[in-house]
This record gives structure tokens, C-alpha cells and sequence, in this order.
């Protein structure tokens, strides 16, 4: 199986949802890692998550719980929506871990920051066409906040 969507030819993902449904779980698309495994991660990008906000001291480790691999970690720090934030941590020293988790969080990384940027672009262009109609819009959330 392969580790990103783009090498997954659409009968593939097609399967990969069948096979969801036929689990019980429609949304957990990855059968090569056991929903417990995931979970186990998830749990550990938890505890990872608190350590940092609480203030630890030194870099964080986030550890693969036993028995999972880094693509379970990856898969987790994906469905969690938290591999973007653990990426950045990692490279501003806030947390180590495995070599090879450390490589699939910087991808988690890149996608997040070409995605908001992607989306930064789009903002503007809508902002554009508002204003060129005479219409002032007020951005709120994300958006308004993410480069202050």
C-alpha cells in the first residue's frame, strides 16, 4: 500500500473504502495498521501534545508505542490533524523523535504550509473580486490571525 494518496490509483482508494465499510469503520482507511496501533499512537501524540503546552523543559520525545511503526504514527498525527504542528515543533527543537517519524512529520509540515498558502492565495483572490465590487468583507478565524 502505498504511503501517500497521489501513488494510490482511484480502484484502490475504491477498495480501501469497501474494505472500511465491510470493517465497521467507513472512515479508517489504512487496513495495513490495526486500529488499536493507531489508537496507541494517537495516545502518544497526546501525551507528546500536553508535555509541550504544559512547558517541558528540553525537547519532548515522542516515542512509537510498541509495536507500531512510523507510518502508524504518520497516520495518526494525519487523522489526529496534528502531524503540521508536531512537524513544526520538530524543527523548532520543541520535539525529537525516530529519524523516520521525524521525516514523515516534515511532509506533514510541507503539505501544511503549501496548503496555507494554497488557501492564503485563494483568500485573496476572493477579497480581490469583493472589493473590486465595492463589497468589504471581514476575515475571521485562521485566517485572520495566521501571520501576526
Amino acid at each position: 500500500m502505498g504511503d501517500h494518496a497521489g501513488d494510490l490509483t482511484p480502484q484502490a482508494i475504491a477498495e480501501r473504502f469497501s474494505w472500511a465499510r465491510r470493517q465497521g469503520h467507513p472512515s479508517y482507511l489504512w487496513p495495513d495498521v490495526p486500529i488499536p496501533t493507531w489508537r496507541a499512537c494517537v495516545h502518544e501524540i497526546e501525551r507528546s501534545v500536553a508535555d509541550i503546552l504544559r512547558g517541558a523543559s528540553g525537547p519532548v520525545l515522542l516515542r512509537l508505542p510498541e509495536g507500531a511503526n512510523a507510518r502508524a504514527l504518520g497516520i495518526a498525527a494525519f487523522t489526529s490533524g496534528t502531524g503540521p504542528l508536531l512537524g513544526y515543533w520538530l524543527e523548532t527543537g520543541a520535539l525529537s523523535c525516530d529519524e523516520r517519524v521525524a521525516a514523515l512529520l516534515r511532509v506533514h509540515l510541507d503539505h501544511g504550509r503549501r496548503r496555507a498558502q494554497r488557501l492564503g492565495g485563494e483568500l485573496a483572490g476572493v477579497l480581490d473580486l469583493l472589493a473590486a465590487e465595492g463589497i468589504s468583507a471581514v476575515v475571521v478565524k485562521g485566517a485572520a490571525t495566521a501571520h501576526l
